[in-house]
């Protein structure tokens, strides 16, 4: 869970994953709040429009390219 921010910034609703209590608190709040969980929608594919599976491929071609030519 600790990449979560990371990975996901604004795009996602956080709780304690090992607490009931706050899943359900976090899951009511966004069901009974319409302008957080639009905001919350929004912020979402903003933040999945940071990858991409070219965006991936790419970069991992390169990470390939590097440690080829240092082995030479």
């Amino acid at each position: 869970t600790s990449v979560m921010p990371e990975v996901l910034g604004d795009g996602a609703a956080y709780f304690n994953p090992r607490d009931p209590g706050d899943i359900a608190k976090t899951i009511t709040t966004l069901l009974n709040d319409a302008k957080s969980l639009e905001q919350l929608k929004i912020n979402g594919v903003k933040q999945a429009a940071k990858y991409s599976w070219a965006k991936m491929a790419e970069e991992t071609l390169a990470i390939y390219e590097k440690s080829k030519t240092r082995e030479v």
